[in-house]
């Protein structure tokens, strides 16, 4: 006679749970499965929510810096005269702020063109004038321009113009306290930080703070405008440091080099030999310099 298994207020045969058991451990197993698949989905989900709550928090900080030089501007502007450039409003401004200086424009998945003008009017001989390099290791290069490259104001510098910047810059040490950047102040200098730890701060509210291999100060060199936030070291820091009137010197030697390689290229091209110097020019600057890889394609067949 089989065996009987009273269960709560039912009886159930021995030898049909025995041969549910496989089943029942085969459902669990799928479900412990399921359980997982979903605590993974949840989990890489919270850690993308994360990364994109960092990255708005970035744009929100881009766009307080650009606002605080526009009303700059806007101030400036309105002193000087009562013409009609005078009135202009916000989003004149706007063209002109990224006519003159290093925006973004592209989207991270698309080639960006490389380019980098200073807002400032420059009257430096760049031809005569000496650039300074300063000695530092390997480490403090490559610090420095990962800084440079995360940073959405300076990362569309040309190659070389960033490679000049890393020579460029110079040491200095900032002890536990003090200011190494105040608010309406004149800015002529960019920082990067290569170690210890700042607080920013505006009007005496904390905004944030900084630490390795995060540049400040750009906008002072790109626009020419007073410091828009106050900067104090929390610890003793020590900061790589580019002068206003170095930064103009790279941008525009440069770029003047450039262009005139370009010219020289182009009128070789046997397209462009019938085309003025004036015209050859300006084709020269609306090229854009791109650097590619061992190995990868720049033209595919099929592709417009």
């Amino acid at each position: 006679m089989a065996q009987k298994v009273q269960i709560g207020t039912r009886t159930y045969d021995a030898n049909e749970i025995q041969k549910l058991i496989p089943q029942l451990e085969e459902t669990i197993e799928k479900k412990e499965r399921q359980i997982r698949q979903q605590q993974s989905t949840v989990e890489t989900q919270l850690k993308r929510i994360n990364e994109l709550e960092k990255e708005v928090k970035t744009l929100q900080s881009e766009c307080d810096k650009l606002r605080s030089v526009l009303d700059q501007k806007a101030q400036s502007v309105a002193a000087l005269s009562n013409t009609k450039k005078a009135s202009w409003g916000t989003e004149e401004l706007r063209t002109e702020l990224q006519q003159k200086a290093v925006l973004p424009t592209a989207d991270d998945g698309v080639r960006s063109k490389k380019m980098a003008v200073s807002a400032e009017p420059a009257n430096l001989d760049t031809q005569k004038a000496t650039l300074q390099h300063h000695p530092k290791s390997a480490g403090s290069k490559q610090l420095i321009r990962d800084a440079v490259q995360k940073n959405d104001f300076l990362r569309q510098l040309a190659k070389e113009q960033v490679i000049e910047l890393v020579e460029c810059m110079y040491e200095m040490r900032a002890r536990a306290g003090q200011w190494v950047i105040q608010e309406g102040e004149p800015g002529d200098r960019l920082f990067v930080v290569a170690e210890g730890q700042l607080q920013v701060s505006r009007e005496g509210i904390v905004l944030g703070k900084l630490g390795a291999g995060v540049v400040m100060g750009e906008l002072a060199i790109l626009y020419n405008c007073v410091r828009t936030a106050s900067v104090q070291a929390l610890s003793d820091v020590q900061l790589w440091v580019l002068d206003r009137s170095v930064f103009q010197m790279i941008t525009m030697r440069l770029g003047m080099e450039r262009h005139a390689q370009l010219m020289a290229f182009l009128s070789k091209v046997s397209l462009f030999e019938n085309l003025s110097e004036d015209r050859i020019s300006k084709i020269a600057d609306v090229l854009d310099q791109d650097y590619y890889s061992g190995g990868n394609y720049i033209i595919r067949e099929g592709e417009k």
